[in-house]
């Protein structure tokens, strides 16, 4: 019985580590709005404070679900 072992391709590995940073920003993203303290959310401008405060508590749920899934 003969083995065959092929290389992975160049353009695979390529794609998994754009893939790869891809999904750590989002990652950074969803902590940075998860872990958000008062000093950073007194940071933001009055439009970014309402968009926060008036978000249903769901969209957070999807959006973790989403980067984690």
């Amino acid at each position: 019985m003969t083995e065959s072992t092929q290389k992975i391709p160049v353009w695979f590995w390529i794609v998994s580590i754009i893939l790869l940073i891809w999904n750590v920003m989002g990652i950074m993203n969803f902590m940075s709005q998860a872990t958000m303290t008062q000093e950073a959310f007194d940071a933001l401008d009055e439009t970014q404070k309402s968009l926060i405060e008036n978000r249903p508590s769901w969209v957070m749920v999807a959006f973790g679900l989403a980067v984690f899934g």
